[in-house]
């Protein structure tokens, strides 16, 4: 579910080596309105939750951000 944008941007960059090892990269772009400085540090904590009140109003229990980065 995409919550926080209304505009995603995928590139995507696939490069065969000399040793014949396949490169990805993935890049994604969007209009979200981004992290804080302060909430940095806790971005990919289970159960974290922004300080931004604007942000809480989106619901959310805080396990997003911390299953991407624990299955990537």
């Amino acid at each position: 579910m995409i919550k926080h944008t209304t505009t995603l941007i995928f590139f995507l960059l696939c490069a065969v080596s000399t040793a014949n090892l396949i490169y990805v990269m993935l890049q994604v772009k969007d209009t979200g309105c981004g992290i804080s400085p302060q909430d940095m540090p806790h971005t990919f904590a289970k159960f974290a939750q922004p300080q931004n009140a604007t942000m809480k109003s989106h619901g959310g229990n805080g396990l997003g951000l911390a299953l991407s980065r624990r299955y990537t």
